[in-house]
């Protein structure tokens, strides 16, 4: 059956998993969501300057207050990381915002290999960074 388009076969990528290592990323999309035991997360869509998507997921629903507590710490590094200044209230502060992640790959046998940011940073490494995880 015909397409009905052509395909640059030339452009197609090898892969379409997110790099490994550092990019700089642009938060597009932050929406609330239920999780599948009864909490809720955040759920944080980021391109590349390629386009090339990913998602970083954040727990903030939780029965255990320590995981309430990681997560909520980790959104306030990521308002860091996009350079938030003032007062954070609103995660629509972050949208369209840039900062440096850290992507590393992480292989699962339901899933193959998917990546996951491991870090926020608001430079690349290069230009000098603090080490703070996430």
């Amino acid at each position: 059956m015909e397409l009905g388009y052509s395909v640059d076969m030339d452009k197609v990528a090898e892969t379409d998993v997110f790099p490994a290592g550092e990019s700089v990323v642009a938060i597009q999309k932050i929406e609330q969501r239920s999780t599948k035991s009864g909490g809720w997360m955040w759920v944080i869509t980021m391109t590349n300057d390629e386009g090339q998507m990913i998602i970083d997921r954040l727990i903030c629903g939780h029965s255990n207050p320590e995981v309430v507590q990681m997560n909520e710490q980790k959104l306030l590094r990521i308002a860091k990381a996009c350079k938030v200044e003032g007062e954070f209230n609103d995660t629509d502060q972050l949208l369209s915002r840039a900062c440096v992640i850290q992507v590393q790959h992480e292989y699962s046998a339901d899933y193959g290999t998917q990546p996951k940011v491991k870090k926020y940073k608001s430079e690349l490494s290069s230009a000098g960074d603090d080490d703070q995880p996430y």
